[in-house]
């Protein structure tokens, strides 16, 4: 058996550490990251059938296994047998297809946007000269903001964006304007990088008087110009495991009246996530300030969009919210799920305006 292992493609990252007939061992690309994270996403070219085993020497694999795609990205499954005695998976190949990907979660990329066919603008251009785009759909005085990929690595908030949107386009009241920046680290996106923890601070903890990266200048220029009042701002946690990492919850904050601005957003997002067979939120998984990650400690490198948000003088709705890579308790997510969780997210915003 030989294996051929690449990553030369928009959003691959991998480190291979040694191949050993079926074995292969690897790690994530980390780059210009600070500290440890999981992200990767690589092709492996087969030249024979049978069963390989992928090792990593970190954590790499979510609940679910990798996702897996056999024609280039294009559609992914959740698959793979998770190894029992170390972090990693095997996969057993039928010979029908020499090329597969892998990737730790279900990516989304440029190419995936662009499928959509939305009329977008230009945000502002990234720090390699990409087009960083802004999506706006109606002309309305109520105003809606939300935007992903602060960290590049957290493509599960990309399919709830497409879910907005699509809840979005179906508002058949003309009152409202909503604003998109679906890659807020355009360059991270296509380049395959982590984001968590760049140095010397990532594009989430950049919102300052003089941030360093063109994207977050312009979000900043484009809120205080337009006021919207809803800021949403979608993450994904950490891979697996522990109170927060398997369950869609709000960030919570300080001062106590913007605590309660989410409070009441989130006591409407409830009862909307759960009609029809979506992804269900609860209000009680929402993280308090001050309690497990979500402490003063955790924001010293600078202050997030919604953190920075909160301070603004017309007081908006400032919310993050964590979106899991791969389930939600003992559900198991899928693009289609993500999406009608985005319309769950937009009806909740809407509902909070009209009160």
């Amino acid at each position: 058996m030989t294996i051929k292992i690449s990553s030369g493609f928009p959003g691959g990252n991998i480190l291979i550490r040694g191949v050993n007939g079926n074995r292969i061992e690897l790690s994530p690309d980390l780059r210009d990251s600070s500290a440890m994270w999981f992200y990767w996403y690589f092709e492996a070219e087969f030249d024979a059938p049978g069963e390989y085993e992928f090792h990593f020497d970190s954590s790499a694999i979510g609940t679910r296994g990798p996702a897996i795609s056999t024609d280039g990205g294009q559609t992914w499954l959740w698959g793979g047998g998770k190894l029992e005695d170390s972090e990693g998976f095997r996969y057993l190949h039928d010979g029908k297809m020499k090329k597969v990907r892998f990737c730790m979660g279900i990516p989304y990329l440029q190419e995936d946007w662009q499928r959509l066919g939305l009329p977008v603008a230009e945000l502002c251009r990234s720090r390699r000269g990409r087009s960083v785009e802004l999506f706006t759909h109606g002309a309305g005085p109520h105003k809606y903001f939300f935007s992903a990929r602060h960290h590049c690595c957290e493509m599960a908030a990309n399919y709830v964006i497409e879910g907005v949107i699509e809840a979005a386009r179906r508002d058949s009241r003309p009152d409202f304007t909503l604003f998109i920046v679906p890659f807020a680290d355009k360059d991270g996106v296509e380049n395959g990088d982590q984001g968590k923890n760049r140095k010397p601070h990532d594009h989430g903890r950049d919102y300052s008087d003089e941030p360093i990266y063109p994207e977050v200048r312009a979000i900043m220029e484009l809120i205080l110009r337009e006021q919207p009042e809803v800021i949403v701002d979608l993450h994904c946690p950490w891979l697996r495991g522990g109170a927060t990492n398997e369950t869609i919850y709000i960030v919570g904050v300080e001062p106590y009246d913007a605590q309660k601005r989410l409070e009441r957003f989130s006591a409407l997002l409830e009862p909307e996530s759960k009609k029809g067979n979506g992804i269900h939120f609860f209000e009680s998984d929402n993280v308090p300030f001050g309690s497990l990650w979500n402490t003063r400690e955790n924001y010293t490198q600078g202050k997030t969009v919604s953190k920075w948000a909160i301070g603004l003088p017309w007081k908006p709705l400032s919310a993050s919210l964590e979106i899991p890579y791969a389930n939600a308790s003992d559900q198991t997510l899928t693009p289609e799920l993500w999406r009608t969780f985005g319309q769950a997210l937009w009806r909740a915003a809407r509902k909070y305006t009209d009160q």
